[in-house]
């Protein structure tokens, strides 16, 4: 007959092989919502902004976060990892990007996203680069500059950059996953939604 000591030596055991096998499936499932997607981090620079006569945001020790989402459903991906830089302009701010990519089909039309937050975690803005040109197979420059369509531009804080869509040479439109952008973007805003994608910068310049 089994003391009670050894049936607690089995039912511990039982308990930790179920724990492994819970673990283990929680890592599968995360796994499988990434798909065909990967994500890369990188420091977007000093939220200190140096005007010559006065600095913006003096004293932070914070450093921008940028965020790319690389999606291997398309024939083109950003390199490394971009974001949007805040450069004085006149009197106001703008927003500039500026970045490569890596096309392996020839490509003529791309369209790239960027969604911003401030330091409290909220949407700030969302800013699209389409760009009309022939790519060949190979590493491409693209820069780009929008018009800060906000009242407190020096609180942007990260930006998450996403290929959103793209036509190849041979005629194929192929358009972006949103369920990898929208899980990073709720790591900044819990309410993150496919509503809050849509690129809102009409005044590009």
């Amino acid at each position: 007959m089994p003391s009670y000591q050894s049936t607690g030596k089995r039912m511990l055991f039982m308990l930790l092989i179920g724990l492994q096998c819970l673990v283990m499936t929680v890592g599968v499932a995360q796994q499988i919502t990434t798909g065909t997607a990967s994500v890369t981090k990188a420091d977007g620079g000093p939220m200190t902004i140096d005007l010559g006569n006065r600095k913006v945001n003096e004293g932070s020790k914070l450093a921008r976060q940028w965020v790319t989402i690389h999606d291997k459903i398309f024939p083109v991906d950003i390199v490394n990892t971009a974001g949007i830089t805040l450069t004085p302009y006149v009197r106001d701010f703008r927003y500039a990007a500026k970045y490569e990519v890596e096309v392996t089909e020839p490509i003529v039309a791309i369209q790239v996203c960027f969604v911003l937050f401030n330091v409290w975690g909220e949407k700030i803005q969302s800013l699209s680069h389409m760009a009309i040109v022939d790519l060949p197979r190979g590493r491409h420059e693209l820069n780009a500059d929008w018009v800060v369509e906000n009242d407190t531009p020096t609180e942007y804080f990260a930006s998450i950059c996403y290929v959103a869509r793209v036509r190849t040479q041979a005629g194929k439109i192929l358009y972006f996953n949103p369920e990898p952008v929208i899980a990073e973007a709720k790591q900044f805003t819990p309410q993150f939604s496919l509503a809050d994608l849509t690129p809102d910068d009409k005044k590009k310049r």
